[in-house]
């Protein structure tokens, strides 16, 4: 128990010195916040797409893919059950309208790339890398539709009602997704990318992670350390993110033969952070940023207390 505790602690220090270093770099100047936006550009639009193809397409063949099929439902069950849970807790809540989408984003899908991806290969290795993109796949193209249609929502008046059309056609045009679907026909119809193209995509996506925790820290740094609280409905996501998530992933992985390794990583996949794309994503469609802002700083730091407990049930 010690050297599991041990090894979680170095893991997890690994990762907050990464973000420690994007709080430094914020307070010394070298960071400011007319360069978030190249940040999020640069990470979602070209490095995400590029990590997307080149993870998938190291790690699966078609036949992996088929076999996959009950890696993929499990965090698709719990971050399904969770908005469903969610929009119980909004009953009684009683939160603005325009912080109830974000609520539900925050309290149901978690930072599976920028603190989820670093924070496995340091505690399993490796070999943790299918596992998580497995996650990741799902966890991402959740977001980057229910996820969104929420934020979206919360971005409008409450009668509004978002075109179901255009929605879709905005989904479809996202770099990630359309880089998943990429990723997806070419395994399916086993197709290889030309050794030039595949180190191309390799160290691009490489960067997704340093840059994601420096950004990460960056927020945590303009929020300001003393300006963190417990606003209404903060408790509630928190409870979500690291117990109520990962108790449905603990009883929900017996039930699809998911052990060993791969239930590891699902565990501490289900306890991680909110998203930090969703402070931006938030101001970009309406909602509240703030709330958004407070919620990835809380659970960020919290994270680093929680997953060396979680690793206790690994």
């Amino acid at each position: 128990m010690i050297e599991t505790l041990f090894h979680s602690a170095s893991a997890v220090i690994v990762v907050l010195l990464l973000a420690g270093t994007g709080y430094f770099l914020g307070r010394i100047g070298y960071l400011k916040s007319e360069h978030k936006p190249m940040i999020t550009k640069l990470c979602i639009n070209v490095s995400l797409p590029c990590m997307c193809i080149s993870n998938l397409l190291s790690q699966f063949t078609r036949q992996s893919l088929q076999a996959a099929a009950p890696l993929l439902i499990v965090p698709l069950l719990v971050s399904l059950g969770c908005v469903l849970l969610c929009f119980i807790a909004l009953k009684f809540l009683h939160l603005p309208h325009n912080r109830k989408g974000v609520f539900v984003v925050m309290a149901a899908f978690n930072n599976s790339t920028f603190i989820g991806l670093p924070m496995c290969v340091e505690l399993f290795g490796e070999a943790a890398i299918p596992y998580v993109t497995c996650y990741y796949l799902v966890n991402t193209t959740l977001f980057q539709t229910l996820g969104i249609a929420l934020l979206s929502w919360s971005g409008r008046p409450a009668e509004a009602k978002p075109g179901l059309g255009s929605l879709l056609l905005g989904l479809l045009k996202k770099p990630p997704m359309l880089a998943i679907f990429l990723a997806l026909f070419l395994i399916w119809f086993e197709i290889s990318l030309p050794p030039i193209l595949e180190s191309y995509v390799g160290y691009m996506g490489d960067m997704v992670a340093p840059l994601g925790l420096l950004y990460t820290g960056f927020v945590i740094y303009e929020h300001g350390l003393r300006n963190l609280r417990m606003e209404r409905g903060m408790a509630p996501m928190l409870l979500f993110r690291f117990i109520i998530s990962p108790a449905i992933c603990l009883a929900l992985c017996p039930l699809f033969g998911i052990a060993g390794l791969a239930r590891g990583v699902y565990l501490v996949q289900a306890a991680l952070p909110t998203m930090t794309q969703s402070v931006v994503l938030a101001g970009l469609l309406g909602a509240d940023e703030d709330y958004a802002a407070q919620g990835a700083a809380l659970s960020t730091l919290l994270c680093f207390a929680v997953i060396p407990l979680v690793m206790l049930l690994v």
